[in-house]
C-alpha cells in the first residue's frame, strides 16, 4: 500500500520525491509545502507528543565525535601522520629489496592495489 499525503492524499508515488515528513515528530506526510501549511493549526497541538513519544520508541542517532578524538584526528595530526609515513616510504625506498618487500606486500593484501 503506497503512503499518502496527509491533507490532500496524493499517493507519495505519483510524486517524483515522493513525500516529505514532518521534520519533527516524522509521523505526519506531505506532498508539498502548501499541505504542510494547511496542517500545521490542527497538527501543531500534536506534534510534540508524537515526537516526545517517537523519541521513547526509537533510540536516537549516535552522538559525533568529539573532535580530536581518534574517530576524528584534528587536521594537524593527520597532516603529521601522511608526513611520518612519506618519510618512512623514503627511508625504505633506499634499501635494495624496496620493490620486492612492496610486491609482497601487495600480493599479500590485493586491497591495498586501488589506493
Amino acid at each position: 500500500m503506497s503512503e499518502t499525503c496527509t491533507v490532500c492524499s496524493k499517493p507519495s508515488t505519483s510524486l517524483p520525491q515522493g513525500l516529505k515528513r514532518c521534520a519533527k515528530c516524522h509521523t505526519q506526510s506531505y506532498c508539498s509545502r502548501e499541505c504542510q501549511k494547511k496542517a500545521w493549526s490542527v497538527h501543531k497541538k500534536e506534534c510534540s507528543k508524537l515526537a516526545a513519544a517517537a523519541s521513547k520508541l526509537i533510540p536516537p542517532p549516535p552522538a559525533a565525535p568529539e573532535k580530536g578524538s581518534l574517530d576524528n584526528p584534528p587536521r594537524e595530526e593527520i597532516i603529521e601522520g601522511a608526513q611520518q609515513i612519506c618519510d618512512l616510504m623514503a627511508e625504505l625506498s633506499r634499501e635494495p629489496d624496496f620493490l620486492v618487500v612492496l610486491r609482497d606486500m601487495e600480493v599479500k593484501n590485493p586491497a591495498s592495489r586501488g589506493l
